[in-house]
C-alpha cells in the first residue's frame, strides 16, 4: 500500500476535533511533511471564537474537510522549522485565520492575500500549494503552517498574554 506523500507519518499530532456536532472528540493526525517555508509549533494557548461554535456544530454548512480541529488564535514556540522559514526554533509566534497564500498573484502582491484563490485558511481547508494536505487548528498539541503566517510575540509578552 502507498503511504500518502502528504503526511509525514513519522509523527502524530493530537487535538480535540469535530466532526459536525458540537461535541468534540480526541483525535489524532499525522502532519503534511515540514516544507521549506514551514515551521511546526507547539502550541501552548489557544484562543475560542465564535466562529469555532459556528465551524463544530455546522452553523455555517457541513464540514468540507473531514474531523476539523478548530482553533485560529494559536500562540506557541517553534519546535521544527524548514531551511528557508522566517522564524527561529523557540520563537514565540502566534497563528491567525490564514495559514497560506502564493505570494505571487496580483491579490498577494498588493497586500490583499485574503483574496488569494490559493490561500488556506486555519482550519476546515486545505492547501493549495501543490503539496497537499488539510490545514487543522489549534485545538492541538501541534500544528504546521507556512512561516509567513506567523507573527513572532515579543518577549515582554507572556504567551498567556
Amino acid at each position: 500500500m502507498p503511504t500518502n506523500t502528504h503526511e509525514d507519518t513519522s509523527v502524530t499530532f493530537n487535538g480535540w476535533a469535530s466532526t459536525g456536532t458540537a461535541e468534540l472528540k480526541e483525535w489524532s493526525y499525522h502532519p503534511r511533511p515540514l516544507g521549506p517555508n514551514d515551521i511546526e509549533i507547539e502550541i501552548s494557548h489557544c484562543g475560542i471564537c465564535g466562529s469555532d461554535i459556528h465551524t463544530i456544530t455546522s452553523g455555517w454548512g457541513e464540514l468540507t474537510h473531514g474531523p476539523c480541529i478548530v482553533g485560529h488564535e494559536i500562540v506557541g514556540k517553534v519546535t521544527a522549522k524548514g531551511n528557508k522559514s522566517i522564524h527561529q526554533i523557540n520563537d514565540l509566534v502566534g497563528i491567525g485565520a490564514m495559514v497560506d497564500a502564493c505570494g505571487e498573484c496580483s491579490d498577494c502582491k498588493e497586500g490583499f492575500d485574503q483574496l488569494c484563490k490559493s490561500r488556506a485558511f486555519t482550519y476546515n481547508d486545505v492547501f493549495r500549494d501543490g503539496r497537499g494536505g488539510n490545514t487543522y487548528g489549534g485545538y492541538a498539541d501541534r500544528v504546521r503552517v507556512n512561516s509567513d503566517y506567523a507573527f513572532k510575540i515579543p518577549a515582554e509578552i507572556s504567551a498567556a498574554e
